[in-house]
């Protein structure tokens, strides 16, 4: 065979080639449009998508057969039997979808995610198939809202109201509200809390709790309650005993005053947790107190101590310093000076003074008893009422008075003692002031003489005030 033979038939070779590549491409392209399962593209419910998963560099197309899509929430991840449990938010009811290698997850933008980056709460666009409830797709829905973060938020749980701002919402029984992944309820969700809330359209369907609450109690602060406490920045308050403070979870400078008396601690707070801060450390210098006694004369006076009313019959206790010490008795100059406590037991005596004005209203009536027993009348009238007191002291000589009993008895003044009395006698002219608790004070006028004999004199019973 010469040359010019072979090189003819090789040209009509080349010549054919196109022709049967062709013819090979056609046959490829029928049989591959023959494999496409048979109600493919029947419709909207049939859908052919993209996986858009890469492996070794190379794009992988996967189609995706399904005829059922809803909004649900993501209840639960079952990975022992491979199934998901939604919460329709449409019928209002769970349903359970099984998932396989071959289910795709997208976020919101169609960028591919693992089943564990999923949280349960998120609601999702499910697509799956009603005749075995396979799960062909799992995309994190954007036809829902959200509020991240949300802190300026409210409930009513008797009329599932939910506010967000300015904004109502409405929720029914079956709203989730997750905390670390545990589920609650719209009672257990605190003032202090951050949420970041989910919904569609003007219904709340899925609540994260994305900041919690914890509380701080005290131990070892008695001498801090009455003062205020400094929660960081979070919170002021007063002390009070068995107190305790919610707050939401992070780091606190918790600053208690009292007064001169303050203390810091750190509180590091976990959800759901309580710290316990002791306060021992800081404590109220030791105050010293002393036991005052007080005799106070006429009986029947009453006693305040710094504006408040005090019982005297038994030692008082005063913390040592200054005290502002007030007595009053009708009838009598209302006494009130500075005591000074600096000792650990006192006896502080005050006698009071009367008053010039009883003085002057005196009635004048003097009853006066010898010592045979025979009384006189020794009343002065305005005009000739003794001016003076004076006089000396007899020696061997004194003065009785001997009724009303349990009266006390001034001499210009002086207490004498409680009736029946005797005192010495002293010459002159002299007031007797008779006060007893309970009854009108009494101010009578006598004359003492040097006669030589004791002087008795019996006033008349005193009247009830």
């Amino acid at each position: 065979m010469d040359n010019n033979y072979f090189n003819e038939k090789t040209k009509g070779i080349e010549k054919g080639f196109p022709i049967i590549l062709g013819i090979g491409c056609f046959i490829i392209i029928v049989a591959a449009f023959m494999a496409i399962p048979k109600g493919q593209g029947r419709g909207s419910a049939k859908t052919l998508l993209s996986a858009g998963k890469e492996s070794d560099g190379e794009e992988q197309t996967a189609s995706l057969d399904f005829d059922k899509q809803i909004i649900g929430v993501l209840k639960e991840v079952n990975r022992e039997n491979n199934s998901i449990t939604l919460f329709d938010v449409k019928k209002k009811e769970d349903i359970v979808v099984n998932y396989n290698s071959g289910t795709i997850i997208y976020d919101k933008y169609e960028q591919a995610l693992v089943l564990e980056q999923l949280k349960l709460g998120e609601l999702v666009d499910a697509y799956y198939n009603m005749d075995n409830l396979g799960l062909v797709k799992l995309q994190i829905s954007n036809q829902t809202w959200e509020y991240k973060n949300a802190s300026n938020w409210g409930i009513d749980t008797i009329n599932k109201i939910f506010s967000i701002g300015d904004n109502k919402y409405k929720y029914d029984r079956n709203i989730s509200i997750l905390s670390k992944g545990t589920f609650l309820k719209p009672e257990d969700l605190h003032e202090k809390d951050l949420l970041t809330i989910k919904g569609f359209d003007r219904e709340i369907f899925s609540i994260q709790i994305t900041k919690g609450h914890g509380t701080i109690t005290f131990e070892d602060y008695e001498d801090f309650i009455g003062g205020i406490a400094y929660i960081g920045n979070d919170a002021i308050l007063p002390i009070t005993e068995d107190m305790v403070v919610t707050v939401r979870e992070g780091e606190y400078e918790v600053t208690l005053e009292n007064g001169s008396l303050a203390g810091t601690k750190t509180a590091r707070l976990k959800r759901d947790e309580n710290v316990l801060l002791n306060m021992g450390e800081y404590r109220k210098p030791a105050v010293k107190s002393s036991l005052v006694s007080f005799e106070i004369l006429p009986e029947g006076a009453e006693l305040y101590i710094d504006d408040v009313i005090q019982s005297y019959n038994e030692p008082i206790k005063l913390e040592y310093g200054e005290h502002m010490a007030k007595v009053i008795l009708k009838g009598y100059e209302t006494y009130e000076n500075t005591i000074i406590v600096d000792e650990a037991s006192k006896t502080i005596v005050i006698e009071l003074e009367v008053l010039l004005d009883d003085l002057d209203d005196s009635d004048g009536y003097t009853s006066g008893r010898t010592d045979n027993g025979e009384e006189r009348d020794t009343g002065n009238s305005d005009d000739d009422r003794p001016s003076s007191k004076g006089g000396k002291q007899v020696s061997g000589q004194l003065i009785y008075v001997l009724e009303p009993e349990g009266a006390s008895v001034y001499l210009d003044g002086e207490l004498k003692g409680i009736a029946p009395v005797s005192f010495p006698k002293i010459t002159g002219n002299h007031y007797i002031t008779l006060i007893k608790s309970g009854y009108e004070t009494k101010t009578y006028t006598i004359e003492a003489t040097n006669d030589g004999e004791d002087a008795y004199f019996n006033f008349p019973e005193m009247l009830k005030q």
